[in-house]
């Protein structure tokens, strides 16, 4: 009986054998991350919990320069704990594998867009839904997405004195769009790498771990992310679902 299986020639065998090394090697620095991570939560807890009765039961006879010692190592601290934080949670996006159900997606929207809306925000915050929306897509994993470009939208709009956050879909696929500080396109590039950060961290807190999360989440679902802005103009992340 003849085959009718394609035989790959060597250079196919030799690409094929990379990619499982390369996917190998990518699933072993997730999980030491996600193991480095987990064990950095108990000292970072520790830190500051012995930090915070230094300051309850000592401040009388500490001077300002202690004080002011212990407050930079609390701030320190919390900035770990929070970077520990979004690495576990970076880790458990790229370790799922999506369940993919059709859903509505605009409800979906909806309801993460009340819970960020009530995150104690210093300016009004106001979203606009577009409704009817449906995806076919994991919606514990688009939940995640969702708040992340909603949180940014928020975030990145405070010095302007509102934030008005869109969610809609046209023919580039679904977006997010604000009216915030924006960015430039120049440096596009660098705003769905971990770590990456295109403002100072004093300006808008965060880990850098946020976006790189989104892109993560979409390509698991064999889709792509992307983003549009202007200085001072406004910033659209889009997506489509593959």
């Amino acid at each position: 009986m003849e085959s009718h299986e394609k035989q790959l020639s060597p250079e196919e065998l030799e690409i094929a054998r990379l990619r499982r090394e390369l996917n190998d090697a990518t699933k072993e620095l997730e999980s030491f991350a996600y193991a480095v991570s987990h064990d950095l939560r108990g000292p970072t807890r520790t830190i500051l919990g012995y930090a915070s009765i230094l300051k309850e039961d000592y401040a009388a006879v500490l001077d300002s320069a202690a004080m002011d010692s212990l407050d930079r190592q609390v701030m320190a601290a919390r900035r770990i704990e929070a970077l520990v934080a979004d690495v576990l949670k970076y880790s458990r996006m790229s370790r799922r594998e999506p369940v993919r159900v059709d859903f509505d997606l605009s409800r979906l929207a909806e309801g993460v867009a009340n819970e960020v809306r009530n995150r104690g925000w210093k300016v009004p915050v106001t979203f606009e839904i577009e409704p009817g929306l449906t995806a076919n897509a994991d919606p514990d994993l688009m939940r995640m997405v969702l708040d992340n470009l909603f949180d940014n939208a928020v975030k990145f709009s405070g010095p302007t004195g509102s934030a008005t956050v869109q969610f809609g879909a046209d023919g580039g696929g679904y977006f997010v769009r604000d009216r915030g500080v924006g960015f430039d396109m120049q440096f596009s590039n660098k705003l769905f790498v971990p770590f990456e950060r295109l403002h100072r961290p004093d300006a808008f807190p965060g880990t850098g771990l946020g976006l790189a999360g989104v892109r993560k989440i979409i390509a698991r679902h064999n889709g792509q992310t992307w983003a549009e802005g202007t200085v001072d103009g406004g910033a659209t992340f889009r997506f489509r679902l593959g």
